[in-house]
């Protein structure tokens, strides 16, 4: 049933069913995601907010050695929450990149590369997003378009303004491009 919002209601035959549902995601509708939360008493989608969802990450050219479970999780959570790792990267049939689903804060900025250190060597990893809905290339947030974008740098003088954080944090984010959604 159609509450508002975009949020629905759904009822199930048996306990197995939503299990299955609600455990065997990630879920999406034409490409887009679909988040699928526990019924919570007095639930009122008028004021719900919705800012974790599945997406399906790529770890572009991700060495051969790091190809393995045990691995994966550590390297998927430095992005967000891991759901589950593909069954062909896991299987070793794919090499090009690697591609694992996770549970991504869309009220943040989306990372595109993150640092992996091993004890003999240190490199920069790039991550491509599959099928992101409005993602901005000035600040790195989901949910808004560079033309519409609230955060984005407006200048030196803006940015001397604030902390010595903020200001990598936003050099690093104005150089996103449109490689990083697949």
């Amino acid at each position: 049933m159609y509450l508002a919002r975009g949020f629905f209601a759904f009822k199930f035959l048996s306990e197995e069913e939503y299990w299955r549902v609600y455990m065997d995601g990630p879920w999406f509708l034409r490409g887009h995601p679909l988040s699928v939360i526990k019924w919570k008493q007095c639930f009122q989608p008028l004021k719900e907010v919705v800012s974790i969802v599945p997406v399906w990450i790529q770890l572009l050219g991700l060495p051969f050695e790091f190809m393995h479970d045990s691995i994966l999780p550590q390297i998927a959570t430095v992005v967000g929450k891991l759901v589950k790792i593909y069954e062909f990267t896991l299987a070793k049939k794919r090499g090009k990149f690697v591609r694992v689903c996770i549970l991504l804060d869309v009220k943040k900025h989306v990372e595109q590369d993150i640092w992996i250190e091993t004890v003999n060597e240190k490199f920069l990893q790039s991550i491509a997003y599959e099928n992101l809905p409005k993602l901005c290339f000035s600040c790195g947030r989901v949910g808004h378009v560079e033309q519409d974008c609230l955060y984005g740098v407006k200048g030196k003088e803006d940015m001397e303004k604030n902390t010595q954080m903020d200001i990598d944090r936003k050099e690093k984010i104005e150089v996103y491009e449109p490689w990083i959604h697949v």
